[in-house]
């Protein structure tokens, strides 16, 4: 069975005749790719490989369904196309359970022969081939994770998904970034398993937005712990630093009191010049961030209320208790 791509003008190939690679990677052939419009061409480390968006149809399809819209990776290049049979590998050996529900639906891998021309202007026959996945959705347009924070439900969505692909179905991505995560009407997709291996994913504590940061033998995955912190946000951490290295344990805080009487004890913040009153304030303000975190990941939590936040307040509350009669009995 063959099947087609044509290309339009302001792309390097014109139309091409191409061949199921193997019958495990057909999922219903012959098709018909149209109009493959370039997005994204020959880079560094590219391994030859194009990405094209195109139209695609069966050709027996009887019922007349719409064309669907796909992302095609295409590559003359003996790499390229290496890589592009051990993705297909993947996508039909571990990824079949979740087709279209946050992984791309996988529509085959093809091979065949296009003319390409050498400086000279020379035209040459070589093989080709290209693989064929459901196009599902926009990139982000970050560079980083942190950039999801006032996404809090895609955020989520896509925790979740990460945490099925480890621990449902033991998938190891090895090179998840921003460029390869999709939005497609707010539903996260994972996108490029070129690099991908199954593991086993071990996990001893669930992943709840706002919990203190576990310790890092409870995810000892090395992605899915390195995902969580590049998120930065998801945890609340362990401890609050401060100068000199000292720390407050947030998940103990209780009130800006707490903070103060922890670090006030510590003389290497006099010797920074800091006063009583300057420790106050700065105990204030992180006991204000903590309280806001909580009330913001944990609705519905009761949180304890404020406090004293005025120092001399504070002060006089002091002197009050110390000067308070002692019970008797």
């Amino acid at each position: 069975m063959s099947s087609s791509i044509t290309f339009q003008e302001n792309t390097p190939y014109g139309p091409i005749t191409l061949s199921v690679w193997d019958d495990k990677y057909a999922v219903q052939a012959p098709i018909v790719l149209e109009d493959a419009t370039i997005l994204k061409g020959l880079e560094e480390g590219s391994n030859g490989k194009f990405i094209y968006e195109a139209k695609m149809k069966f050709v027996n399809d009887a019922a007349g369904e719409a064309a669907k819209t796909t992302i095609v990776k295409f590559s003359s290049d003996c790499d390229g196309m290496r890589v592009m049979e051990r993705e297909a590998k993947f996508y039909v050996d571990h990824l079949k359970a979740t087709y279209g529900n946050g992984v791309p639906e996988f529509y085959g891998l093809y091979k065949g022969e296009c003319i390409e021309t050498d400086d000279d202007d020379t035209p040459t026959t070589v093989n080709c081939a290209c693989l064929v996945l459901q196009r599902c959705g926009e990139p982000l347009g970050i560079t980083n994770f942190r950039e999801l924070e006032n996404d809090r439900p895609f955020r989520q969505k896509l925790v979740k998904l990460f945490e099925r692909l480890h621990i449902q179905l033991d998938i190891w991505h090895r090179d998840l970034y921003p460029v390869d995560v999709l939005n497609m009407d707010g539903e996260p997709f994972i996108i490029d398993f070129s690099d991908a291996e199954t593991h086993t994913c071990e996990l001893s504590v669930a992943l709840e937005e706002g919990e203190v940061e576990p310790l890092s033998s409870l995810i000892p995955c090395p992605e899915l712990s390195a995902f969580l912190r590049a998120l930065e946000t998801w945890w609340l951490p362990i401890a609050t630093m401060w100068h000199g290295g000292l720390f407050v344990e947030n998940d103990k805080v209780t009130s800006a009191a707490y903070i103060f009487k922890r670090i006030s004890r510590k003389g290497v913040l006099k010797e920074e010049g800091l006063s009583d009153e300057d420790i106050w304030n700065e105990a204030v303000v992180a006991w204000k961030t903590i309280r806001s975190h909580w009330a913001k990941y944990h609705p519905g939590k009761k949180i304890r209320t404020l406090g004293i936040t005025n120092y001399e307040e504070y002060l006089a509350q002091k002197d009050d208790r110390k000067n308070a009669p002692a019970k008797a009995g």
